[in-house]
């Protein structure tokens, strides 16, 4: 008798779908003149309005051009005025999304505080940069 299990989707498959709809999604904003001069960095945050029916705040804490690290938090986060636990939701955020996709991930981010919603977007949107680079949806 055959083990009749369905064979395993990786987390690649999901955020790959999710990356090509991202990447058409900024295509089509870019075409829409009040999109054309955005910067790459707000133009990728506008285009993952596309995965969440709720709007994300219009204003971000700015990023600190402080040391780099080997962590995928945003630079005013590395601080060590930040709360272990804050860094560590913003951090499990993320990793749900490279497993389970950004739909899920930004729902989850939803759930939280202000604060973490904000910076889980702008670590994902320091994480997807160099990737819609690469594949020519920004430049």
């Amino acid at each position: 008798m055959v083990n009749q299990q369905p064979s395993p989707i990786s987390f690649h498959e999901f955020l790959e779908k999710d990356i090509q709809r991202l990447s058409k999604e900024i295509q089509g904003k870019r075409e829409i003149a009040e999109f054309k001069n955005l910067p790459e960095r707000e133009l990728v945050k506008q285009s993952l309005n596309v995965f969440s029916p709720v709007q994300p705040p219009a204003v971000s804490p700015p990023a600190s051009a402080g040391g780099a690290s080997d962590s995928s938090l945003p630079g005013y986060l590395q601080g060590a005025g930040v709360k272990p636990e804050i860094k560590f939701k913003i951090e499990r955020l993320l990793d749900l999304t490279w497993h389970q996709g950004l739909e899920k991930g930004i729902k989850e981010a939803q759930k939280q505080l202000p604060f973490i919603q904000d910076a889980y977007h702008d670590a994902l949107v320091d994480k997807l940069i160099p990737e819609l680079k690469q594949r020519g949806a920004i430049k």
